[in-house]
């Protein structure tokens, strides 16, 4: 695979895995998210941007309802087939591909997140084996704004909102009356 992004800033440290896979996973996300959402044609890059990006892909994207396939360049496609064959990140559990909580890396992950209340919430999610990126839906929408700076964050929703769904079938939203409300734009 061919890495296009590895002249960006390095901005996740936890070690387990190949650093550079996953740098170039990460930024692969989130270009395919601004780009994707950019309808207001803002500047490419630009942290407003990034943010509009974030806030509109978590909000279907944390439960497995985001438009993957309008999303998803080849790129982040050849990432999460990397990631799936050369690392132990995803489990397969009922049929479908979970992200291994448990993965030290993952571990790694949660315990530097910022945002102290989406950490203590999944720290004990999965400490009675009760985390799913369906559990945590709501908070994440709710606190998509901290992914812009808490790369350690956005580095989990690349995991387990997007690079998980690439290869399942895609899920229809859930209608509620509340819908589009709990998250920030």
């Amino acid at each position: 695979m061919e890495y296009k992004y590895q002249n960006k800033p390095k901005v996740v440290s936890c070690d387990g895995l190949d650093s550079d896979l996953m740098h170039e996973a990460l930024y692969s996300f989130e270009d395919d998210i601004e780009t994707y959402y950019n309808i207001r044609k803002m500047e490419p890059g630009s942290q407003i941007s990034i943010q509009y990006g974030y806030s509109n892909f978590v909000y279907l994207g944390a439960r497995g309802e985001a438009d993957y396939a309008g999303i998803t360049t080849e790129h982040s496609r050849e990432v999460f087939r990397v990631l799936k064959s050369d690392t132990d990140l995803y489990i397969q559990e009922n049929g479908t591909i979970q992200l291994d909580y448990n993965h030290p890396f993952v571990q790694c992950l949660i315990s530097k997140i910022q945002n102290q209340e989406i950490k203590s919430t999944m720290q004990s999610l999965i400490g009675v084996g009760s985390m799913s990126s369906d559990i945590i839906a709501s908070p994440i929408r709710i606190n998509s704004r901290d992914a812009v700076p808490d790369k350690y964050f956005a580095m989990y929703l690349a995991l387990d909102t997007y690079y998980k769904f690439l290869d399942q079938e895609p899920r229809e939203p859930v209608k509620t009356e509340s819908n589009h409300q709990d998250h920030d734009h």
